[in-house]
This record gives structure tokens, C-alpha cells and sequence, in this order.
């Protein structure tokens, strides 16, 4: 009699479960993640992450730098897919992704304190405490975050 394999097919619905929310907080960043609370004023990830100018009567007019903590926020979550991908059961690289996730939740949550640093002409106008977090870096941490969980409860749940 042929014994039966009782092969737990867990890892990868946790793995792919945790690519999703990663590619999901990959994606907030067309949304709108930096805001005036109460106004239209926004500024999306990607222009919060490599920085944005408009054209005016024929010139470049800078807006926002580059800024860091938004860009790390943002590409964190695809390196996190790719250790995942490449974990299998490897519960070390199953870590070092949750770590990856979490961090990026982590960043996306702070974006917005390092935020008026990037935006040309604050240094002439106090805007700290004027911003707060837009519905896309929010979401994108939450995701991150649950991303992160999610690979933490893949090695946890064997």
C-alpha cells in the first residue's frame, strides 16, 4: 500500500496572498498620497516619490524635489515580492520579505513628515503641519503591512 503524500499547499496561498497586497501597495502609488485636509490640493505618489514640475508659459517651474522616504515607500514592496518568490519554504526569506513589507508600511506611514522638506519654496514658507497623508499612502501602508503579517503567518501556519 502506497503511502498517502500529505503535501500543504499553505506556503504558496500565504506567498501569493502576500504578493497581492504587495503589488496592491505597489499601485497606491497613482493615488492621491499627500493632501491639504479639506482642499483639492494633492499630490500623487509619483509625483511625491521622483518629484513633479509644471510647464509655464514655456518654462519648467520645479514643484517637488525627489523624496526619499516616498520612493523607498514604494519600491520596497517589489523587492518584498521578490524574496517571497523566491522563499519557497525557506522561513528566513520569509522573514527578511514581512521585514521588507513592514519597513515600507513604516515609510509610507512617514512620508508626510519629510514631505514639506521636498517641496520647492517651503524653506521661505513654514508648511509643517499643513499636509497629511492621502488615501494612497495610506492604503499603501496598510497593505504593506498586511503583506508583511500575511508572510509572517506563512512560516507560523505550516
Amino acid at each position: 500500500m502506497a503511502k498517502r503524500k500529505s503535501k500543504s499547499k499553505n506556503h504558496l496561498i500565504f506567498t501569493a496572498v502576500a504578493c497581492l497586497f504587495g503589488l496592491a501597495a505597489v499601485l497606491m502609488m497613482f493615488a492621491p498620497a499627500v493632501v491639504i485636509p479639506d482642499t483639492d490640493s494633492s499630490f500623487t505618489g509619483v509625483q511625491t516619490a521622483f518629484g513633479y514640475s509644471k510647464t509655464l508659459l514655456g518654462q519648467e517651474i520645479p514643484i517637488l524635489e525627489v523624496n526619499i522616504l516616498a520612493l523607498v515607500a514604494y519600491m520596497l514592496p517589489i523587492a518584498g515580492i521578490i524574496v517571497l518568490a523566491i522563499s519557497g519554504r525557506s522561513s528566513m526569506l520569509s522573514f527578511i520579505g514581512a521585514a521588507v513589507f513592514i519597513a515600507s508600511g513604516v515609510c509610507a506611514f512617514l512620508m508626510v513628515e519629510t514631505f514639506p522638506k521636498t517641496l520647492i519654496g517651503s524653506d521661505y514658507v513654514d508648511t509643517t503641519g499643513v499636509w497629511g497623508l492621502g488615501i494612497g499612502a495610506i492604503l499603501s501602508g496598510a497593505f504593506s503591512c498586511l503583506a508583511g503579517l500575511v508572510s509572517i503567518g506563512k512560516v507560523v501556519v505550516k
